[in-house]
Parts: C-alpha cells; structure tokens; sequence
C-alpha cells in the first residue's frame, strides 16, 4: 500500500463534508477509525446503531455514496481509516462481532435511525459487501445492517483497579 492508499478514504470524507457545507462538523481520524462528529454530537449512550458493510475495492465507493447520507441529516458516523483496515475488517479470521462494519452511524433517536437507515439502503443499493454476522440487514441484499449498542462507553475501575 502506498502514502495515497492510505489517506483516499479521508480525503473522500473530507471531500464531502467540503461540498456539503460540513464545515462545522469534527472529523478526528485515528489509526483504526475516522470519527466525523456533527455540530451536535452523539448525545444518547446507547441505541440503534447503522453498519455498511464494504470489500477493499467497494469501499470508496460506499463511502463517497453514504458519507452524504449522515452529513445531509446530521448523524454522527465513523469509518474504517484506511482500505488496509478495510482488509483487516473483512478477514475470515476477524472477531466476528466487528468483522465486516466498514461504516457505523450513531442517529439521535430511533425516528432518525429509520429515516436515515432508509437512505443510506437508497444510496448504496446493489453495491457489494460481506455480510456482517452480528447484526440484522436492513433487508436481503442491504450493505445496512443495525443492532442496538453503546454509543458512548463510560470509563469505570474494575475490580483489579483498572480504568477501562
């Protein structure tokens, strides 16, 4: 993998928060994930959480396609950094309650997770990805998927004295 290989999925993030006046939105990128925060944040705890799922070679395009979806109706997201994550995530030999979530969206309450599970099936309609095992599609052959989950961990000692 090369420099460029690396930083294509941010720049399309970034390219259409650009053209969609996103200006005001976070856009945090680490190793593993890029964390693109709406003006508003993520404010519940836990709740319906969006998946896309994407191949190595789907995934620019999913993303370009799903990426306007969130922006336009203000729902935080985030996505696999870089297409060599993308390989890590779609491995056989991948922890399967992650394996294959190139996408998760956190929407503010359960009407905004329909409306925005409905469009972003619309906007990658027949693209191509592998199933993700630990949650429900949307509907047969949806790259969305969803499950109930955290949002928001809280850090707690445990009983060895550990944050976590």
């Amino acid at each position: 993998m090369t420099e460029s290989d690396s930083l294509l999925l941010l720049d399309i993030a970034r390219a259409v928060l650009g053209r969609s006046s996103g200006t005001r939105w976070s856009v945090r990128p680490t190793d593993a994930w890029c964390h693109v925060t709406s003006p508003a944040g993520v404010s519940r705890k836990h709740g319906w959480k969006l998946h896309l799922r994407a191949t190595p070679l789907s995934a620019p395009l999913v993303l370009a396609r799903a990426t306007e979806v969130p922006i336009e109706r203000e729902c935080s997201f985030k996505f696999a950094t870089a297409i060599r994550r993308v390989i890590e995530l779609v491995d056989g030999w991948y922890d399967r309650g992650g394996s294959g979530k190139f996408v998760t969206g956190y929407p503010t309450d359960d009407e905004h997770f329909r409306v925005v599970a409905e469009e972003l099936h619309r906007a990658t309609d027949e693209m191509a990805g592998p199933r993700i095992l630990s949650d429900r599609q949307l509907r047969p052959g949806s790259l969305v998927h969803y499950r109930y989950g955290e949002f928001l961990s809280e850090r707690a000692f445990t009983d060895d004295g550990l944050f976590e």
